[in-house]
């Protein structure tokens, strides 16, 4: 947190006093600075208590570069310790051939109906626009529907930044816990994923394309910023970067971050009735906010402290 340098105007003072004055602010400004040094340094990391156990909440970005590991040892550690590790859904599945057929399945357009039958030619020609000189003709998302358009869209441009998914938190930590024995759990399956997008409304897929081109134009800065800020665990920064574009579209923002953590809240709750350690690895939009699971669990009167 930065502090304001510009004091407010005050009353004048002899020279003694304002030299007082000064040196008081002086000593306040370095005890502040002390007490910034001293206290931990916070991560995208929650410790959340109930009466019998502890469950650690890890946030993920799901597209990543090798180099970022290892985490802080606090994450690390907690990581070795726990004997339960619950993931958004089961990874594995989600990587199958299986799953990505029956995704471009969910994903194509309608029998006798193309992408600009589904949008307005404004967002169609924006697409166009979006598209031109990358190498990918528009004829290549004629068949599909506008919510997989801005999927594919917005991979595509993580991956040639250098952001893999097989280097995603959640890839790396399940292969860990997969590799160490350790308990898996899923919190949802990957048909209700896939659910959430082939039950969205025209306005809304078409809100999720338009979403998906504006970001195009700043992907690079807002994925170096969410890195930065998911780093230093700036929870505040990380809801703005991955949740507020959503909110300009209410149903969008409902049903891929709001539904779904309300959804998560039984089953985190057996793990915090249980009695073993365990962490909690689901993307970081799923964290932070007001609609966030730690501030949900807040709610029904479990302990929780940022690390």
């Amino acid at each position: 947190m930065e502090m304001n340098s510009q004091l407010p105007p005050c009353p004048p003072l002899a020279p003694v006093a304002r030299r007082m004055f000064s040196r008081c602010i002086l000593l306040l400004l370095v005890a502040a600075g002390f007490r910034a040094q001293a206290a931990d340094p916070l991560h995208c990391f929650w410790e959340v208590t109930g009466p019998s156990n502890t469950v650690h909440f890890l946030g993920s970005i799901h597209f990543m570069k090798p180099d970022a590991y290892p985490l802080a040892p606090i994450i690390e550690n907690t990581f070795e310790r726990a004997k339960v590790v619950a993931f958004e859904t089961d990874i594995e599945a989600l990587n199958s051939p299986r799953t990505a057929a029956k995704m471009m399945q969910a994903g194509a357009a309608p029998a006798g109906k193309k992408l600009a039958d589904l949008i307005d030619a404004k967002l169609y020609q924006r697409l166009e626009r979006a598209i031109d000189g990358g190498g990918l003709p528009i004829e290549v998302f004629d068949g599909m529907r506008p919510w997989m358009v801005g999927v594919m869209l917005a991979t595509m441009d993580i991956q040639k930044l250098g952001y893999m998914p097989e280097h995603g938190v959640d890839h790396r930590f399940h292969k860990m816990a997969k590799a160490q024995g350790k308990r898996i759990v899923a919190l949802e399956t990957v048909d209700s994923q896939l659910g959430v997008f082939t039950s969205l409304d025209a306005p809304t897929e078409a809100g999720l394309l338009s979403q998906s081109l504006e970001e195009m134009k700043r992907i690079p800065v807002v994925l170096e910023e969410m890195v930065l800020a998911w780093k230093t665990g700036d929870a505040e920064k990380l809801d703005k970067l991955m949740n507020e574009g959503m909110k300009g579209s209410p149903g969008l923002y409902q049903k891929l971050l709001v539904d779904r953590n309300h959804k998560w809240i039984p089953s985190i709750e057996k793990l915090l009735r249980g009695s073993d350690p365990g962490i909690v690895i689901v993307g970081a939009g799923h964290l932070v906010g007001i609609n966030g699971v730690p501030e949900l669990v807040r709610r029904r009167g479990y302990q929780v402290r940022q690390r």
